[in-house]
């Protein structure tokens, strides 16, 4: 069925609905690329933040674990238990 002012065709099929949400899809993700990987669809970045890397979650958790074993030897050392 075609609109009688501009022709468009109003009940468009199935294939011409996928066909044109797949090329909006890729011009989407292509522009994702071109501005540092944000989804334009739902925002999210395709790059992970600095802090939750595992080299940085690991170089917390050995800081953690360092700092708690100095604790935990000055204690032993001043006998308060």
């Amino acid at each position: 069925m075609n609109c009688r002012g501009c022709g468009v065709e109003v009940d468009p099929s199935e294939e011409q609905v996928n066909a044109t949400i797949d090329q909006i899809l890729e011009t989407s993700l292509q522009d994702a690329q071109k501005k540092g990987g944000v989804c334009p669809l739902c925002g999210h970045s395709k790059e992970i933040p600095y802090s939750h890397r595992k080299s940085v979650l690991f170089g917390l958790l050995a800081a953690c674990l360092l700092v708690g074993i100095f604790v935990a030897i000055v204690i032993e050392r001043s006998g308060a238990y």
